[in-house]
């Protein structure tokens, strides 16, 4: 979703097939149990203006990370800067 910027925030990953929608402060189950999941899911957050504050994009590997450790290994360890390599 572009309107998201198209990558994972974390990683970077840009390929669609690996992207997922993530409920930044939580709440995505109960989100999905009222609005639905899938395409309803993104028309609910398209007729909310893609509110950039409650959503982001993540690969599904750091949307599972975040879910199991409540931050990504890329975030914790920061190897995604390159002032430390």
């Amino acid at each position: 979703m572009i309107a998201l910027g198209g990558r994972c925030v974390c990683c970077s990953e840009s390929n669609y097939n690996f992207l997922a929608i993530d409920h930044i402060n939580g709440g995505g189950n109960e989100e999905k149990k009222l609005v639905g999941s899938g395409t309803r899911l993104l028309q609910h957050i398209i007729d909310q203006g893609i509110p950039t504050d409650k959503y982001q994009l993540l690969c599904h590997s750091c949307n599972q990370a975040k879910h199991n450790h409540r931050e990504c290994p890329h975030q914790r360890f920061n190897i995604f800067d390159k002032t430390t390599w």
